[in-house]
């Protein structure tokens, strides 16, 4: 369209490069994959370790009526066997 008389001339817009924009979305993205991933690692590791610690073995286990009333509950202290409560904390586990 030809300018009218007074008119500034129209000039094209530049256009900016996608490319910096596109760099800077993928390194974002894996930061937070690879941020992701340790935090998924760590999960996986901190609940590995500390598992030993919570193991039961067959002769551990141990049942609980579901009641709450008195006599239940009476019982199932009377039934809980604590000889063996400080097995797995010794030195080696502590660090």
């Amino acid at each position: 369209m030809p300018n009218m008389p007074g008119e500034m001339p129209q000039t094209p817009k530049a256009q900016k490069p996608l490319g910096p924009v596109i760099g800077i979305i993928v390194i974002i993205l894996i930061l937070i994959i690879g941020g992701l991933y340790l935090w998924g690692e760590k999960l996986t590791n901190y609940g590995q370790s500390d598992s030993s610690l919570y193991d039961q073995t067959p002769s551990d286990t141990q049942t609980q009526t579901p009641s709450d009333s008195a006599s239940s509950i009476e019982a199932d202290l009377n039934a809980t066997n604590l000889n063996n409560l400080d097995q797995g904390l010794d030195d080696s586990n502590l660090q």
